[in-house]
């Protein structure tokens, strides 16, 4: 299993919002942010990219990081304590 962290601006687009949504719900996780989930999937990121590539404008910013042992990026205490609980790092 992996765990991503995949954030999308959807600039107030409710459309996009909710397509990208059913699309990252297909994956175990949890929405922790209006637009940020973390995800722990068996999917590359590849793969949940092209999972919501059909639903986003040009101008909609997506990013998907994989959370590894040797963040590079800082989390509030309560998703660092979730994401211990999960195994994750």
């Amino acid at each position: 299993m992996k765990i991503f962290i995949v954030s999308c601006d959807f600039n107030n687009d409710l459309s996009t919002e909710s397509a990208v949504t059913g699309a990252l719900n297909r994956h175990d996780g949890v929405r922790f942010k209006k637009d940020a989930w973390i995800l722990r999937t068996e999917s590359s990121s590849e793969e949940i990219f092209e999972s919501v590539a059909d639903h986003l404008k040009p101008e909609t910013c997506l990013l998907i990081a994989e959370v590894t042992d040797k963040p590079m990026y800082h989390l509030p205490a309560g998703i660092a304590s979730w994401l211990r609980r999960m195994n994750a790092f």
